[in-house]
């Protein structure tokens, strides 16, 4: 069965990578692993010691991010029964990179902020990162649809 890994982030574009995600699992009758990767607490507790407290805020971030998978599950699981959803923890590219190996994925739908040059130079972009490391063709669904 054909695999299509779909990153979410629960921003406004989800629910259309979503979208996309289950056309084209339709199209090629296969199944949808949504993942939500939760980045652990930033390695500054070894400057300011807060370890305990970086626990807790990872546990509260699990709970939260477990509750919207539900959610969205519920709603996903009408439009189509073949779908999974998964959250990891680490750092975001590597771990999408990683469960497209993992699974295999045989493509990635991934949506676009549409932040800009400078902003992805400045930040970083997933998409991008995902785009020059998948061992699958990857299709990026921008933030704001183009008009027809």
């Amino acid at each position: 069965m054909k695999t299509i890994l779909a990153p979410i982030d629960f921003s406004p574009v989800t629910l259309a990578v979503a979208e996309e995600a289950i056309r084209l699992a339709r199209m090629v009758k296969g199944r949808v692993v949504f993942v939500h990767v939760i980045e652990p607490p930033s390695q500054a507790r070894d400057i300011f010691p807060a370890g305990k407290l970086s626990v807790e805020v990872l546990r509260a971030a699990k709970q939260m991010v477990q509750e919207k998978l539900d959610e969205l599950d519920r709603k996903l699981r009408r439009r189509y029964a073949q779908i999974e959803l998964v959250q990891v923890t680490g750092k975001r590219v590597d771990c999408l990179v990683d469960q497209a190996r993992k699974l295999p994925a045989t493509y990635v739908v991934i949506g676009s902020h549409g932040h800009g040059a400078v902003f992805d130079v400045i930040v970083g972009s997933v998409a991008r990162g995902v785009l020059l490391r998948a061992p699958c063709p990857v299709l990026v669904v921008p933030a704001k649809a183009p008009k027809a």
